[in-house]
């Protein structure tokens, strides 16, 4: 079966749309294809992929990217594209545990495109590159 076969199949499963997956950087998800269309609006794919291409980590829900994270020490940063239930969200970091010890999770707020923040930016796409933590 191609590729592109196994993603129509995948496009047709229902799922549940409260579930969240968090892809890390270079994930093949959003690597592998240059026309990621189908699963990234035009608008927001300058926060997600830098002028190289590189992909950053980023949030997927229903097979659609809705969001972008990073990790600072044991906590969480996300940055949502839409509203995201938290209980899936706190859900998707248990997933993490194997990796990281996340103890919390903050919401960022308007994060830079990732071409502000310099070479290698989509490394630590929320981390020191001016975004606002929400509720600071």
């Amino acid at each position: 079966m191609s590729t592109e076969e196994l993603l129509d199949e995948l496009a047709r499963t229902s799922a549940d749309e409260d579930e969240i997956h968090l892809l890390p950087l270079w994930d093949s998800y959003l690597m592998a294809h240059r026309d990621r269309s189908r699963y990234l609006d035009d608008e927001r794919r300058p926060h997600v992929v830098d002028r190289m291409g590189n992909v950053t980590s980023i949030v997927l829900r229903a097979g659609l990217v809705v969001g972008v994270w990073d990790l600072d020490g044991r906590m969480l940063l996300y940055a949502p594209f839409e509203p995201l239930p938290r209980r899936a969200l706190e859900a998707a970091a248990k997933r993490l545990a194997p990796l990281h010890e996340i103890e919390s999770i903050e919401e960022v707020a308007d994060p830079p495109p990732l071409a502000a923040g310099g070479q290698n930016a989509f490394l630590a796409p929320l981390r020191s590159r001016g975004a606002k933590r929400k509720g600071r």
